[in-house]
């Protein structure tokens, strides 16, 4: 579904990062009018998949389907002569450019800010590439990977930074740079429009990967600046066993924290007050963590006999903190993101129906529109480009050359 924030507003995504197609497809549920420009090889995430069945098929990757709905998507190669200047002609009529080139490569295609500001003095240029566009590793090309474990979030993610030895994660699953990269790019997206709004002007906005991910570490650069080094993981684990609990269910985890001594005594309660619930070993939080090599079979001895989601909303009427470890297809099951409409089903002509996540705000006052699939393969680089004025002849030209 999307929205009006951005009605009116027209966006040219011209990039192959999963962080310019998770912003384009923010802005277009925002209700801008987007445009994607792919090679006519086609974006790299249409050979990543997931495919049905293990097959790959440009038109079913799970990731190009999510990435961008509700845009129009076109072929085109800006960066030959032709190619340039067909998308000249679309930059001059268009208010927001996303792209992920790096500097030196816009320079030599002509296609830097400084060029296209003369074409388009109302142009939002959105760069959005590994380290920024200044600074000694502006031209430097990185992966997820490689800024997940730059950005320290893997470090922190173990608690490790006192020993270098504790095992530390290769990277987060999923696309996680591209998508927190994505997101802080539309908030400053947005922020140049509403800029513009009032200065009539457009701008430049250099958004570094490097440095949204970096951000997530508040936590850690905190502990740093004090001098105070956080615990490894395996000393935080020992100190927080019995306070924090990943239980068995019968239908896989859940987590439940009676830390407090009023909390462990309506734990106990709902468990039944079992014999062993007055073992001086278990006598306080202490001596919990100390035995809870032996605590921990009796506490799933009742968990196993439960789901987690029976076990999360008895333990959470009993004012005791605990979530259920869900899966995504628990997702799709959950209650409250139905009643939300966090899902939706679009149908794309080639994939079929698929499920797919919805933004996660409801403004008041609006309703929305509903989503339109993922844009095939150049399906609308005729429709695209007649709107500037170049017509059929010349597109069959350049359909023969290799430019769409």
């Amino acid at each position: 579904m999307s929205y009006d924030f951005w009605k009116g507003v027209n966006v040219i995504e011209w990039g192959r990062s999963i962080a310019t197609a998770f912003n384009a497809r923010m802005l277009a549920d925002m209700g801008a009018h987007v445009v994607k420009v792919e090679p006519p090889t086609g974006d790299p995430a249409r050979r990543m998949g997931p495919f049905p069945d293990n097959t790959p098929h440009p038109e079913k990757s799970g990731l190009f389907l999510a990435l961008n709905t509700n845009k129009l998507g076109i072929t085109l190669d800006p960066t030959c002569e032709t190619g340039r200047t067909v998308f000249v002609e679309l930059v001059k009529a268009t208010d927001v450019l996303i792209f992920d080139a790096r500097p030196k490569d816009l320079a030599r295609w002509r296609l830097a800010f400084g060029d296209l500001k003369k074409l388009n003095g109302s142009l939002i240029m959105v760069s959005i590439t590994p380290f920024g566009s200044s600074g000694p590793y502006q031209d430097f090309k990185a992966s997820d990977l490689t800024l997940f474990q730059m950005s320290g979030y893997a470090r922190s993610m173990v608690r490790g930074e006192s020993d270098p030895s504790a095992k530390v994660p290769v990277r987060a699953q999923g696309e996680q740079i591209g998508m927190v990269g994505g997101l802080t790019a539309t908030l400053a997206t947005s922020m140049a429009l509403l800029q513009r709004a009032a200065t009539k002007q457009g701008t430049f906005v250099d958004v570094s990967l490097w440095e949204a991910m970096c951000m997530l570490n508040n936590g850690g650069y905190a502990t740093t600046a004090f001098q105070q080094f956080a615990a490894t993981g395996s000393e935080e684990q020992a100190a927080n066993r019995g306070t924090v609990a990943t239980l068995e269910t019968n239908d896989g985890y859940v987590v439940v924290s009676p830390r407090e001594d009023d909390q462990w005594t309506r734990w106990i309660a709902l468990l039944g007050n079992p014999p062993w619930a007055s073992d001086p070993r278990f006598a306080n939080r202490q001596l919990r963590s100390k035995n809870w090599d032996e605590l921990e079979p009796l506490l799933v001895e009742w968990t196993s006999r439960h789901s987690k989601e029976e076990v999360y909303h008895l333990a959470q009427g009993r004012e005791i903190p605990s979530f259920p470890m869900n899966t995504v297809a628990d997702l799709f099951r959950s209650e409250q993101l139905r009643v939300r409409g966090a899902f939706t089903t679009i149908e794309h002509p080639v994939a079929g129906k698929l499920p797919h996540t919805t933004p996660p705000y409801r403004p008041g006052g609006q309703q929305p529109r509903p989503d339109e699939p993922a844009p095939r393969l150049g399906e609308h680089t005729e429709q695209v480009l007649a709107g500037i004025g170049i017509a059929k002849e010349e597109q069959l030209r350049l359909r023969a050359l290799g430019v769409i």
